[in-house]
């Protein structure tokens, strides 16, 4: 990709790098993680997550299609972070505090028999142990991007869809 954008220079190149999407229609390995009847938790974090609606990713899309005056690598986020702790409220669920290596081995098990309500990659524990936190200051400068979603509102959609 670099290697076309340096031969040719007319042309605009973005990256667009979106938190986990959320909305009515959303299906991602992170919701199926958080639907699966097993919901781990560490013993001693609570991370922040970060969501970004499918309307507002829509848009920017759009934006960027209508109007290719930016190239460059954005992040795509919607205001504020929602806590695992609030996610499981959220969902309904009891966390079950493990060690790490032992979520893990418990949830390869499961995916091994078949056992699994949701199908999710075993990276996701790793992911809900330490997500990714994204700025996208330079989105909203660069683009005059404004968010319609915060996080929370994001997530919000997705859950008053169910």
């Amino acid at each position: 990709l670099m290697e076309f954008a340096e031969e040719n220079p007319e042309s605009h190149i973005t990256i667009l790098r979106p938190a986990e999407i959320m909305g009515p229609g959303a299906d991602n390995y992170l919701i199926r993680a958080f639907m699966s009847r097993l919901f781990f938790s560490s013993r001693v974090t609570n991370p922040n997550f970060q969501f970004v609606h499918e309307d507002d990713v829509a848009k920017i899309i759009h934006q960027f299609i209508r109007e290719p005056t930016s190239s460059g690598i954005f992040n795509v986020a919607g205001d504020g972070v929602v806590s695992y702790q609030r996610l499981a409220r959220l969902f309904d669920k009891h966390p079950i505090k493990l060690p790490s290596p032992i979520a893990h081995t418990i949830t390869k098990f499961i995916k091994r028999f078949g056992a699994s309500q949701g199908n999710f990659p075993s990276g996701a524990l790793d992911f809900i142990k330490h997500p990714t936190i994204l700025d996208t200051q330079k989105l909203q400068e660069y683009c005059g991007f404004r968010f319609f979603y915060t996080s929370e509102e994001s997530l919000m959609t997705y859950v008053k869809s169910r």
